[in-house]
């Protein structure tokens, strides 16, 4: 059971503005190792579904940041992950396995088109 709790990570996600309201109490609880933000789901409790870019998304992703290290978060786009890593977070989500694919058999179809 030590060695377990030392070797694994217990990581909460951020992922409504009620977790982002009692991020504190959050992290005060013993044997958490980090959280990791969900701005898709984010956004969608606060009624902006999608628009993870939006002000009120980006203040509640920041008042996530402020309250805790280490930080994770997911990124939908590089973009997404250079803007989180310039902000400090470390941990960080790279797209998803079935956007990942669904953008490469985009690319993979146009291009049988164009040839």
């Amino acid at each position: 059971m030590a060695r377990a709790n030392e070797e694994i990570a217990v990581i909460v996600q951020i992922e409504h503005i009620e977790a982002v309201r009692n991020i504190d109490a959050i992290l005060d609880v013993p044997g958490i190792d980090a959280a990791f933000v969900g701005p898709f789901d984010l956004s969608g409790s606060l009624g902006q579904p999608g628009a993870i870019d939006d002000p009120e998304v980006r203040a509640a992703i920041s008042g996530v940041t402020a309250a805790c290290e280490p930080r994770g978060i997911y990124a939908h786009t590089a973009a997404h992950a250079r803007n989180y890593l310039a902000q400090g977070y470390r941990l960080i989500g790279l797209c998803t396995d079935y956007i990942l694919l669904a953008r490469a058999a985009a690319a993979a179809l146009a291009s049988a088109r164009s040839g």
